[in-house]
């Protein structure tokens, strides 16, 4: 299972352009490709900043983040399932408000 949302503060007006970009994205990077444990962090990574990387060209101004989540759901008697994630966020750092500890 693969799931990729983003977020965006700008309302629900793009939501299907946003999960279109999502679909495409997932498309690409995982298309033929079986579950590997030593290539999903790679996959995750890349789905997150291509999304995000996409949904920006057409949000231009949006605050913005980006997850992706691949879920390995192997038959028994396999050990137990594996969850790998990533985010990836974009902001203006000279508009908005930035606190860092």
């Amino acid at each position: 299972m693969t799931k990729v949302s983003i977020h965006s503060f700008v309302g629900v007006l793009q939501r299907a352009e946003l999960e279109r970009l999502a679909g495409e994205c997932c498309e690409r990077v995982l298309r033929g490709h079986e579950y590997a444990h030593g290539k999903v962090a790679g996959w995750t990574e890349q789905l997150s900043s291509e999304l995000l990387a996409a949904a920006a060209v057409r949000l231009p101004r949006a605050k913005l983040v980006a997850h992706a989540l691949v879920l390995q759901r192997p038959p028994p008697p396999a050990p137990a399932p594996g969850l790998h994630a990533s985010s990836a966020c974009r902001w203006e750092p000279h508009a908005d408000a930035l606190v860092q500890y």
